[in-house]
């Protein structure tokens, strides 16, 4: 599994660039970060974060889709803890959940709060279901059954474009992306 680390961030050390531009990173070093690979009896892939660790539970028996995409799944979770760690970003998230309250009830029924799921939806805008996972090889082509899942796809087919136009221009995330998030799903 020490193998597999190693490939895996080597797999994704030049995105990991683009992710601290866009959050403004300076305190993360994916090549510093311990990354934790699990096997599991379960079918697909999940990855957990954590402020010291990102865990990734991977199956038994993993097609070749799959082995490609877990460089892909460690990108997204890097970008949560490189949000988290953003200032002036959590001030702006935290100030638009509390002026948008009503935009984030028809995703109550998942029992998430509006933080985790803005968190979710500006990561998933980027990769995997974003410019991002798509330049990396993420294959979108899935059915999502849950209202976060389903927002994640929209979201990331929806904002494609103005996600391209902030990594090609080096422009942090800002208030303009995350508006430009809800009014995709509005």
């Amino acid at each position: 599994m020490k193998d597999l680390e190693t490939k895996i961030k080597k797999a994704i050390l030049e995105q990991t660039k683009i992710v601290d531009l866009l959050t403004e990173n300076k305190s993360i070093e994916i090549d510093n970060f311990p990354i934790i690979i699990k096997q599991t009896r379960e079918q697909n892939y999940r990855a957990l974060c954590h402020k010291n660790k990102i865990e990734i539970f991977v199956p038994l028996k993993m097609s070749a889709q799959q082995r490609k995409e877990i460089p892909i799944i460690l990108m997204h979770e890097y970008f949560h803890l490189c949000i988290d760690q953003n200032a002036s970003l959590t001030l702006i998230m935290s100030d638009f959940i509390d002026t948008n309250k009503l935009f984030f009830r028809k995703f109550y029924s998942s029992r998430l709060s509006p933080w985790i799921i803005l968190h979710e939806l500006i990561a998933s805008s980027f990769v995997p279901e974003g410019y991002l996972g798509q330049k990396m090889g993420y294959d979108i082509n899935y059915k999502e059954k849950t209202k976060l899942g389903k927002a994640r796809l929209i979201v990331g087919q929806k904002m494609y474009s103005l996600a391209k136009k902030y990594i090609d221009k080096k422009i942090p995330i800002d208030h303009k992306y995350i508006k430009a998030i809800v009014n995709v799903l509005n």
